[in-house]
């Protein structure tokens, strides 16, 4: 009996208990908040106002609000500024995510930590107030606040998270003033702060993610010489025995630039927006070159790759408006997507090594005028010429089977293309708004020609490697390819039209050829002719005499 007392005792607790921890975090209502109660302190979990000027209130219903739960004011596209009551030491993630509109910040100093996300995509806030004691700026916590002008790197600060600062474009902060206490910079921290500076000192212990300066304006990155991953030279960022560029500083001021004889390997964003920098020295060590390795370089000239290089990756000089020359290797095999897209290439010599080339490869080169593709390639990706708005001259390579989708696309200044035999198809778009093409050679092993393929073109006479025949068999897309429909049509194998009469009804002849309907076209005043019309030499019978005259008056 003691048993089942000491038993029922413990249930009736066990069931108390968890009522009490239930209803502890049981969700209350206070005007325009929402809150629950743990220790006597509030949490506010959600936020049902549309104040643009809010003061979080202190106290609710008696309990002091100690905390703003994740996601409270996330979304609230009224509100303008916010202050934070100094009772309050925890905020949530996405506390204020993309408050659009939110402007000013004033954070208590109970707060010593920003968490992930918290004031992500406010892009019109400028200015946060806070305490000296942030330790933590957690990951994105300011990613996307391109309005965010100043942001003070506390000497309590011990961790910057992963895209912390990442498109603060406007961001001022000279890294000179980096805290000695930070232990952690995360990947892409001031990643696109075009306006973050200075000479960033790192110490022996600091771990720093890949990209957490990329396309920032610091002008040196100095790594302690016993750092365990990293070393520096003048201010550029290596691996520790500098067999690979890791990081060139955008904000180096320098117009040019040598890269040491025991670098083998240029990492991806090596060179990424460099500001300054007009040339560079690759030596012959260099094998290989990163993606994205000097897009954006807004100053770069002149480029000349060792034959050490036999690959231009995705994107490696995408964006460089100043770059006119560039000298490839006889060892080259490939281009990759986008790699010199949105630059400004006056010529382009392409090796005879060359296999590959990737989609959108010389995006809109505005004063790219000629191209000679060697007869190597044999794999060319969609694209790769579109909005080369000045190139006239081209040669296509022989070893390909179709021209792929969009190579020419709006190439203004085209006027003749001669596809090589061997090509089965002339994919969409191809030569869509060339504007200025008006003769094209195709060849007779043609089978097909995609929708828009010759669309905006002022095809006048196209030139076919084969005859009529043929050319009925070649499937050609209606959609968009009437400049090629209404074109002179050119045959290398002139068909021989074999008319003979058909029949004659109630008084009219019918003729009929081997190739089908042209005859329509050609004798289109004889068809269906009368007997007296048909009697071209007046001798009262309609023959094969009067068809002979018939086509010498047409000219068959």
């Amino acid at each position: 009996m003691k048993k089942t007392g000491a038993l029922l005792f413990a249930l009736i607790l066990l069931l108390t208990i968890t009522a009490n921890a239930y209803f502890s975090v049981y969700a209350y209502v206070s005007g325009d908040y929402e809150y629950t109660v743990s220790s006597g302190n509030a949490t506010i979990t959600a936020y049902n106002g549309s104040e643009a000027n809010l003061s979080v209130p202190s106290v609710l219903n008696g309990y002091t609000v100690t905390a703003i739960d994740e996601q409270v004011f996330s979304g609230k596209t009224a509100l303008e500024s916010i202050t934070v009551p100094s009772t309050v030491t925890q905020l949530g993630s996405r506390c204020f995510y993309n408050c659009i509109k939110l402007r000013s910040v004033n954070l208590p100093s109970g707060i010593t930590e920003i968490p992930d996300k918290c004031f992500a995509y406010c892009s019109a806030l400028e200015s946060i107030t806070l305490a000296w004691n942030i330790t933590k700026i957690h990951r994105e916590a300011f990613n996307g606040c391109s309005s965010l002008q100043s942001f003070p790197l506390q000497s309590t600060l011990t961790y910057i998270g992963d895209g912390a600062f990442m498109g603060c474009t406007a961001l001022e902060i000279d890294l000179i003033t980096l805290p000695s206490s930070v232990t952690y910079i995360g990947s892409q921290a001031f990643r696109n702060c075009y306006n973050v500076s200075g000479n960033v000192s790192i110490g022996a212990n600091v771990s720093v993610g890949s990209l957490a300066f990329d396309a920032c304006g610091v002008s040196a990155i100095n790594f302690d010489s016993n750092h365990a991953k990293y070393s520096s030279l003048n201010g550029v960022v290596f691996n520790k025995d500098k067999t690979v560029l890791i990081r060139y500083p955008a904000g180096n001021p320098a117009t040019s630039y040598t890269i040491p004889s025991t670098v083998t390997s240029l990492d991806s964003y090596a060179f990424h927006r460099a500001q300054y920098l007009e040339t560079v020295n690759i030596p012959a060590s260099v094998t290989d070159i990163g993606t994205y390795a000097f897009t954006a370089c807004q100053r770069l000239d002149n480029v000349i790759l060792p034959d050490t290089v036999t690959a231009i990756e995705a994107y490696t000089f995408n964006s460089c408006p100043m770059l006119h020359y560039i000298t490839l290797p006889y060892t080259l095999t490939s281009i990759g997507t986008h790699a010199f897209g949105y630059s400004d290439l006056y010529e382009i010599n392409l090796p005879s090594s060359l296999e590959s080339i990737g989609k959108y490869a010389f995006y809109r080169n505005a004063h790219l005028a000629e191209v000679n593709i060697p007869n190597s390639v044999t794999q060319m990706e969609n694209f790769v010429f579109d909005g080369c708005k000045a190139l006239q001259n081209v040669t296509l390579p022989a070893n390909l089977t179709a021209l792929p989708w969009g190579t020419f696309n709006n190439c203004e200044a085209l006027e003749e293309i001669t596809v090589p035999e061997g090509y089965t198809e002339i994919e969409g778009s191809a030569f869509n708004g060339c504007t200025s093409l008006t003769t094209v050679n195709l060849p007779s092993t043609l089978t097909a020609i995609g929708r828009n393929a010759f669309n905006g073109t002022a095809l006048a006479d196209v030139y076919y490697n084969g005859s009529y025949v043929d050319w009925n068999n070649v499937s050609v897309n209606a959609s968009g390819n009437q400049p090629l429909i209404n074109a002179n049509m050119h045959f290398l194998v002139e068909h021989i039209h074999e008319y003979a009469i058909a029949g004659c009804q109630n008084g009219t002849v019918y003729f009929a050829c081997s190739c089908g309907d042209s005859y329509i076209v050609q004798f289109s005043e004889y068809i269906n002719a009368d007997e007296e019309t048909l009697d071209i030499n007046g001798d009262g019978i309609v023959n094969i005499r009067d068809y002979s005259l018939i086509a010498q008056q047409t000219g068959e």
